[in-house]
């Protein structure tokens, strides 16, 4: 399946959907919120952990203002609808309105942590006033005896620090220019031809002229040294 998140500043609110309410019990009743008919997932940029212990982690953004007063919208949209606003009468909205969220450390398990490289890499790597950008899944509204509020799990985390790249800075780009230039070239050194061979006694010196003043011997001189020939006898 397909996953995309939302950027906050690109929200569509008419592509919200609430869903009708699904009761627990009859002390908690959910309304499951979807974007477009699909999950609701939402992109924050520029948070920074604020502080991490044994029972939750604290992330602060000017975005998350922004992302309240969503929830807000939302939240209203339902409690003012004919058909469900005795659900929310007499009770507090716990919706925050500042720069921070809280999520408990128990939820660390189900939030995948990405570095620069888009490796994955564990959340006890994230430390104090790290640079970060975060996926929120929005789920539902909740409503209980006394408050109802949005509920919200982080999905995604991307540590925006130059921390644990793979790539070597200290070489700059001519640098590996040449260097990569270098391996091409050592790599690509032509074979020399082999020696020539070495002139045999029987054979004439490579490459040595003929003579020029050699002279056929005429058929008078032949005749004349056939006759002069001696019989062997044995």
């Amino acid at each position: 399946m397909h996953y995309t998140s939302l950027d906050i500043g690109k929200i569509c609110e008419k592509k919200i959907n609430v869903k009708k309410p699904l009761h627990f019990d009859d002390s908690y009743t959910i309304f499951n919120v979807t974007y477009d008919d699909s999950f609701f997932l939402l992109n924050v940029s520029n948070v920074h952990l604020s502080e991490s212990n044994s029972k939750f982690y604290s992330y602060v953004s000017n975005n998350f203002v922004t992302m309240y007063q969503l929830f807000d919208t939302i939240m209203n949209r339902v409690s003012n609808h004919s058909k469900y606003k005795h659900y929310f009468a007499d009770k507090q909205n716990t919706n925050r309105t500042d720069q921070k969220i809280k999520i408990p450390t128990s939820r660390n398990e189900d939030i995948v942590v990405f570095d620069l490289n888009g490796q994955e890499i564990d959340i006890s790597r994230l430390y104090f006033a790290d640079r970060l950008n975060i996926v929120l899944y929005l789920k539902h509204i909740w409503i209980n005896r006394m408050n109802y509020g949005f509920y919200f799990v982080i999905s995604q985390i991307l540590r925006n620090e130059p921390i644990g790249i793979k790539q070597n800075l200290f070489m700059n780009d001519s640098d590996q220019h040449t260097a990569k230039l270098n391996i091409s070239r050592t790599s690509r050194i032509p074979i020399p031809p082999p020696p020539p061979l070495p002139p045999t006694s029987r054979s004439r010196p490579i490459n040595k002229p003929l003579p020029t003043n050699l002279m056929r011997p005429t058929q008078k001189e032949l005749l004349d040294g056939i006759c002069n020939l001696r019989k062997i006898t044995t």
